[in-house]
Formats: structure tokens, C-alpha cells, sequence
């Protein structure tokens, strides 16, 4: 069935197939069709799989050790998370898809929704859909599947579905009611957006199975039931947007956080320093990113000595005098509250930075006292860092307490990790030319 949408807004979610594992192939095409898994910090537990390993058997979030015997039987190719490679091409296809639409939504490091207000005149939704899956495939390499929708509950739902369809593409509205009860029959409510394990054990109890079942129900019985936000997937279920991405300003963020555990126990004071300053830079450099400045500062560390059953957290909180995103006061403070948390000869084993209260740039008193021209050079000298980090990578230029490299003694173990290809000089690929 093929017809133009144009009396309505149309939603599409853009979602790259297994992210991790297709960024690690378009730069090792050996690893094409092979059993792969991608691990956590630390290389602790399992947190991305090709379809070839999902079909072996690895289940999402097992600790590695307890399937590391089964990946050398099956000759299972084990990488490291390479955040820098995930996260530099995930702003590139984002960057790309937003040029398609009137509207992104930035979702995930994978997905993201489109949407437009009205659908233009004369397009098919599955056409428009197909053409926007060559481009991105074409200019980034990535292999990404598309449903497209009235609401994002119906989007989300066709993007599952569209894996199983020629050109990974499917259009909800130009699939016949018979195509679209059909596959409403055949997913579980437990697949839905939004639902957990736990609701979809309680709808079952109530006979409500499938999304089929949910979409015949009454909203306002299932308000009663259960709660809102349950109701209005029943709304989308049926076609009428609830969850409406027309003006998707994303929530303001309350908080940044930034940690890692370590690759082996420190007990040194000065080395969790030096984690706690290269947290802050990146923390502070975030909070930049987005506009804002922080009135609350707090780090943590965690331990487990030898005899422990659990981990010991200890934190500190420290309100700020005045807004600010400057990397020198923040790593200064996180410093101090460092001084008064720090308990000698605790095996640490991990340690992060918070930023709190988060108010836009300007907002908030000043001080009598503070001077003009040491807050402009702190500005200039923040952006001038942010600047060299894109430009050149993290390690380029920085603040002496962080030092300009990760010192190995505390670094997460990446035993596996890939070249950061598109982010350090020294990973890009080499080819080889011979007469």
C-alpha cells in the first residue's frame, strides 16, 4: 500500500543497528559476519553483541568471566568500549539526520526522532524513509533501520519492526489494518516503549498480553488501574499523539556527573587527585557545552577493602558562592573536599565528580568583590581549552593537577579497545600502496 502524508505530523526514529558493534566493523571489516562483544569499564560486563553473538547465546549485562570460556570456543571476537570512537560517530549521524527533518530529538547515542509539521505534500513516508537510510549509510558507513509514525509510541514500535522488512524501513501509515493488527498482535507488551518487566507481568495478570490487547483497552480505566503515562501509550497505540516532539526542547539537566572505576585499588592520595581533576575538566567541560553553571560541587570515592562484603561510599557536597563553570575553581574545590574525605590506606577502587543546582550562564548574583577582568580571562581561558579539545583530542592541552595523559596506574582496563580512529592523529588507519 503506497499513499502520500500530508494532513498530519509524521515522526520517524532513526536507530543504528547494534551501535557499538557496527562502529568497530566500519573500521575492521574483518569482523563482518563474525561473533562479537563489546564489554564495559573495566572490561567487566557485556554490553553490546552482533547478531552473530546473540544468536550463541550472550546475554546483555552478564559478567564477561562467566562467558569467556564459551568465546573461546566459538571463536567470539571480545573488544573494550572505545568511547571516543561510539561517541565521534554518533554526533556525526546525528548531525547528518537533522538536516532531513524540521525537527530532532536526540534520544540516545543511537537513536534519534525525527518529526515534521505537516508531512510535505507528494512524499510517501516509506520513500522518504528509504532515501533518508542511503544517505545516512552512504556518508558515515553506519547500517541503521527507520520506523516512521503519528506518535513516537507507533514509531518506536515500527523501528523493532522494520529489521524484519527489505530496506530496514517501515511506514506505519501506509501499512493496511490487518498489517498493522498483525503486528500489534505479535508484540508483547513487555516490548513496548516504556514498559518494564514488572508492568507487563501486572497487564498480564489483567489479560492484557499483546499491544493489541493494550490498544483495545479504556484510557481512563487504565489510568485508574495503573497510571497516566500508561494511558497515553494507549493513545498512541491508537494514532493520537500524546508525547508530543513538535517543540522537543529536551529537559533541562539538573546534574552532571562523571566517574570511573579504576583498572587496580589506589591508595594513593595523589593519584586519586589526579582522577578527580581529569573528571572535573571533563565534567566542567560539559557544562559548558550546554550553557549552564553549577551551585553545588561533590565527589565520591568508593571502596572495598579485603574482608567487605559491600562497597563503601563516602561523599561530600559543598554549595559554591556564585554560579560558575570555570575548570579552575571546580578542580580547586573538588581538591579540597578531597583533603577532608580522603581516609589513608583505603584500597579505592573508584572515584567521581558531581555539579549540581544548574542554573543557564548569568544567572544569579554576583559578588561586591568579584573583579571583571579575572572572570573574562577565566572565560577566555575555558573556551580556549574546549576549543583545543575539539581540535586536537582530550589530551592536547590541560590543567597541570590533571596532568596532559591518563597515567596507566588508575585508568579503566580496556584490555581490548580498538584505535580511536577518528579522534587521535596517531589511530587514524594506514593504507599501504605498493607499485
Amino acid at each position: 500500500m503506497s499513499s502520500t502524508v500530508s494532513s498530519f505530523p509524521l515522526i520517524a526514529l532513526i536507530d543504528v543497528n547494534n551501535f557499538y558493534v557496527s562502529c568497530e566493523r566500519l573500521f575492521n571489516p574483518s569482523l563482518a559476519h563474525q561473533p562479537v562483544v563489546v564489554l564495559s569499564n573495566n572490561d567487566g560486563c557485556i554490553v553490546a553483541r552482533s547478531d552473530e553473538a546473540k544468536a550463541l547465546g550472550f546475554p546483555m549485562g552478564a559478567p564477561w568471566f562467566r562467558w569467556r570460556a564459551l568465546a573461546r570456543r566459538s571463536g567470539t571476537v571480545v573488544l573494550s568500549s572505545n568511547y571516543e570512537l561510539y561517541g565521534d560517530m554518533s554526533r556525526r549521524i546525528m548531525r547528518l539526520a537533522a538536516g532531513f527533518a524540521d525537527v530532532q530529538e536526540i534520544y540516545s547515542i543511537d537513536e534519534c526522532f525525527l518529526s515534521w509539521h505537516p508531512f510535505p505534500a507528494g512524499c510517501t513516508a516509506a520513500g522518504t524513509g528509504g532515501a533518508i537510510r542511503a544517505d545516512l549509510e552512504r556518508w558515515t558507513g553506519l547500517p541503521v533501520k527507520i520506523g516512521l509514525a503519528g506518535t513516537r509510541t507507533l514509531a518506536k514500535l515500527a523501528t523493532h519492526w522494520a529489521k524484519t522488512r527489505p530496506g530496514a524501513v517501515l511506514a506505519w501509515p501506509e501499512l493496511t489494518p490487518d498489517e498493522q493488527d498483525e503486528i500489534l498482535r505479535r508484540t508483547p507488551v513487555s516490548a513496548l516503549w516504556g514498559i518494564g518487566p514488572n508492568r507487563a507481568r501486572h497487564l498480564g495478570q489483567d489479560g492484557i498480553l499483546n499491544a493489541a490487547d493494550l490498544a483495545r483497552c479504556n484510557p481512563g480505566q487504565i489510568a485508574d488501574r495503573f497510571d497516566r503515562p500508561l494511558a497515553q501509550t494507549v493513545h498512541e497505540l491508537r494514532g493520537t499523539p500524546i508525547f508530543s516532539s513538535r517543540h522537543p526542547s529536551p529537559p533541562a539537566r539538573q546534574s552532571i556527573l562523571s566517574s570511573r572505576s579504576f583498572g587496580s585499588p589506589v591508595t594513593d592520595p595523589t593519584i586519586l587527585a589526579d582522577s578527580l581533576c581529569v573528571y572535573m575538566s571533563h565534567a566542567a567541560n560539559k557544562l559548558r557545552s550546554t550553557g549552564a553553571s553549577a551551585l553545588t560541587i561533590g565527589i565520591w570515592l568508593e571502596s572495598r577493602p579485603r574482608g567487605l562484603s559491600h562497597t563503601l561510599r563516602r561523599w561530600r557536597l559543598q554549595g559554591l558562592p556564585r554560579p560558575t563553570s570555570d575548570s579552575r575553581s571546580l578542580i580547586a574545590t573538588a581538591l579540597a573536599l578531597l583533603a577532608s574525605l580522603h581516609e589513608p590506606g583505603l584500597p579505592y577502587t573508584k572515584s567521581g565528580v558531581y555539579l549540581g543546582d544548574l542554573v543557564p550562564d548569568g544567572a544569579g548574583c554576583g559578588n561586591l568583590f568579584d573583579r571583571p577582568d579575572a572572570t573574562d580571562r577565566a572565560d577566555r581561558l575555558s573556551r580556549l581549552i574546549d576549543e583545543s579539545h575539539r581540535r586536537f583530542g582530550p589530551h592536547g592541552l590541560g590543567y597541570g593537577a590533571s596532568g596532559l595523559t591518563h597515567p596507566l596506574s588508575w585508568n579503566p582496563k580496556r584490555d581490548f579497545r580498538s584505535p580511536a580512529y577518528t579522534t587521535d592523529w596517531h589511530h587514524l588507519p594506514l593504507v599501504h600502496a605498493y607499485p
